[in-house]
């Protein structure tokens, strides 16, 4: 066999050529490794139109995870739906697994290799107050705060307070980062009736989270025209009208 190229690998989901490295490519492609979209860095055989996400071309062989603390992950690539004895899903997120993805054969434990990016702990703006923690078992409501739907597989939960959320759900709010400040958008609630002249009403509704040496927490918070506020900060005041 040639020698390996520096910026090309050997991948187990494609042994006839070596893959190599496009650090800037932007086309939108279909990974053969997840079966998932990708966009950006990537590795490719051009010879057969064969790419996979970067994360998919350098995921190790094997690997221990606290979300199975009990047996190595194996990875293990899914054959054609035709050549399926039955369809399995990631025990973590609850979705259909394809291509690549890790497993347990011993306890039949299967994750999607992406999945196994999740951190065990986190903090989230919404709940300021404490660590939240991936668990399989949620010891809280097993009810989703964000969502108002029950939380059948794997999600975050905070121990202390007995609140859960599905990873989904977090993972969907994407904070906006603003000066010194985290805001989240809120829904526009719908329009008031006119006000009185003399009136002065909220125009904007945002979710402010102030920021302390890097901590940031929740307050609702309107701005109000009168005082020449933006839509987003106004220097550090919270406005009470």
């Amino acid at each position: 066999m040639a020698p390996v190229r520096k910026n090309t690998i050997q991948q187990l989901t494609h042994p006839i050529h070596p893959l190599t490295y496009f650090p800037t490519a932007t086309i939108q492609f279909l990974c053969d490794g997840c079966k998932t979209l990708g966009t950006g860095p990537r590795y490719r055989c051009s010879t057969c139109d064969f790419a996979l996400h970067e994360f998919c071309g350098t995921c190790p062989i094997s690997f221990s995870s606290f979300m199975h603390p009990k047996h190595q992950l194996n990875l293990v690539i899914r054959k054609s739906q035709a050549a399926r004895q039955r369809e399995r899903v990631c025990d973590v997120c609850g979705l259909h697994v394809n291509g690549l993805f890790y497993r347990c054969k011993l306890c039949e434990f299967d994750v999607h290799q992406l999945c196994t990016k999740l951190p065990e702990h986190t903090r989230h703006p919404l709940h300021r107050e404490h660590a939240l923690r991936l668990q399989s078992s949620l010891p809280g409501s097993g009810w989703c705060i964000i969502c108002q739907s029950a939380c059948s597989s794997w999600g975050y939960s905070c121990e202390i307070c007995g609140v859960d959320f599905h990873n989904q759900c977090l993972s969907n709010i994407a904070p906006l980062v603003c000066s010194n400040y985290t805001i989240l958008a809120m829904p526009e609630p719908p329009p008031p009736s006119p006000p009185p002249p003399s009136a002065t009403t909220a125009t904007t509704r945002v979710y402010v989270n102030e920021g302390h040496a890097g901590s940031c927490y929740g307050e609702y918070h309107n701005v109000y025209d009168h005082l020449g506020q933006g839509s987003s900060t106004d220097g550090g005041k919270r406005c009470g009208g």
